[in-house]
């Protein structure tokens, strides 16, 4: 039987930073979305920024991390989708969109199976 170990916080240094300060790691930067929460409520976003991250993935898969702006909150977070070769297709066609017109508006995200995808909607009302 392995022994416990006792791990201790060391002694703060001069500059360092504390939740006294104020920080907080989650006010730092987008937050990865809830995609069942997207894609059973029907969201409706705006796609700012498509990255492609090779094996940063599951299991060190390659995969598209997208930055999306709700337009129920205007709460910008990162959806990241497996790459595969239509998908491949897809991002690569709205990065190249996002390069030379700006935004990629009125996406929702779809569920099949296990699957998620981007769609198109009509602009709200």
């Amino acid at each position: 039987m392995a022994k416990s170990r006792r791990t201790t916080i060391p002694q703060q240094r001069a500059g360092s930073v504390n939740n006294s300060d104020g920080f907080s790691f989650g006010e730092h930067g987008a937050g990865y979305a809830q995609k069942n929460e997207y894609a059973t409520k029907g969201l409706i976003f705006d796609i700012e920024e498509v990255k492609y991250e090779e094996g940063a993935g599951f299991d060190g898969a390659d995969r598209w991390a997208v930055s999306v702006r709700r337009h129920d909150s205007k709460e910008v977070e990162i959806v990241t989708l497996g790459s595969n070769e239509k998908r491949d297709e897809q991002m690569q066609a709205a990065l190249d969109y996002i390069e030379t017109h700006g935004l990629v508006k009125n996406v929702t995200l779809k569920k099949s199976g296990r699957a998620y995808f981007f769609e198109n909607v009509k602009a709200p009302k």
